[in-house]
């Protein structure tokens, strides 16, 4: 897809998402999701309760710990930094210092 993604809804193990832009999962991400995928780093995925198998911003990649499975249901967003994902809390902070 040539931009962002948002999708209504579950982004079940074994499905993958994949736009050049931002993605949006208002629903509960188990799935892959690949955001940037032309290699914009600059990208960030956002879900309602963030528990993917992958995550790939950019050029960079982030695999889920399948222990860790996260049994709480809030926002985060992934961002990625100098090739490093990071999973925080959504808030008006997280998106403020994001270049968007």
């Amino acid at each position: 897809m040539d931009t962002g993604v948002i999708v209504l809804g579950d982004v079940n193990n074994g499905a993958l998402v994949k736009a050049k832009g931002n993605i949006i999962i208002l629903g509960n991400l188990a799935g892959t999701v690949h955001a940037g995928s032309d290699g914009n780093d600059d990208c960030f995925i956002i879900a309602l309760k963030m528990n993917p198998v992958q995550l790939r911003i950019g050029k960079a990649i982030a695999s889920s710990d399948e222990n860790n499975h996260n049994m709480q249901i809030k926002p985060e967003i992934a961002y990625q930094d100098d090739g490093v994902v990071y999973l925080d809390e959504l808030s008006r902070e997280a998106l403020s210092e994001l270049k968007i």
